[in-house]
């Protein structure tokens, strides 16, 4: 098995238009979240995307997570892969090969629709994650590999990440709005991780008395 981890992909191949004023604060969700204050629009669909044929060849147990937003409009937009696991190494390229379903999962997640709910007289931005599993024979398993449990949580080790910290600190990235309790819960948690990994010291050893007379 092979776990790609923390990786954005899909920053180079953003779809639609972004629905979110610029430095307008978005709030985070985790999936399904939206519920609160979101309904699927009227005939709409919830698309999954099928398996990208340039990789069917070799049909490898695939699951992604893609992050989007929902804008004011209900419309989604701003897609990026967040998380992604495969059951065999990539063949080839292997910014080729997620790109590939990076854009298949963005292509589905655009046409999604979303009504804000009769009681929201007004509507605002919202972020959040799908996560889709490519497979012949789905699994809850397959999908738990890329499943994420507290997106605020995922986003912040991405932001904390080198090789992730410059594509966090701009765009959409930059305006989503993560709670103050679960930054301090962050670091507390990179804190206790880091005091587990420090070895203790090895005590020196105790001198040799000398011989007797």
């Amino acid at each position: 098995m092979r776990k790609t981890g923390m990786w954005i992909a899909g920053l180079g191949c953003l779809l639609g238009i972004a629905q979110a004023s610029a430095g307008e604060r978005i709030k985070v969700k985790d999936e399904g979240g939206i519920s609160e204050s979101w309904n699927l629009a009227p005939g709409t669909k919830l698309v999954v995307p099928p398996y990208p044929p340039e990789h069917a060849a070799n049909k490898a147990d695939v699951c992604v997570a893609v992050g989007y937003l929902v804008g004011k409009d209900g419309a989604t937009s701003e897609f990026s892969m967040l998380k992604s696991w495969s059951g065999a190494k990539p063949a080839g390229d292997a910014n080729a090969y997620w790109g590939a379903f990076a854009r298949y999962a963005s292509a589905a997640l655009s046409q999604w629709r979303f009504a804000p709910k009769p009681e929201v007289a007004d509507p605002k931005p919202v972020y959040t994650v799908a996560t889709f599993a490519f497979s012949d024979h789905p699994t809850p398993e397959l999908r738990a590999h890329c499943a994420i449990p507290s997106l605020q949580m995922h986003l912040l080790e991405l932001r904390n990440d080198p090789r992730m910290g410059r594509k966090m600190s701009r765009g959409i990235f930059a305006q989503l709005e993560i709670d103050p309790l679960m930054e301090q819960k962050y670091w507390a948690l990179r804190r206790a991780n880091a005091e587990a990994t420090v070895p203790k010291p090895i005590p020196a050893p105790r001198p040799t008395p000398p011989p007797k007379p």
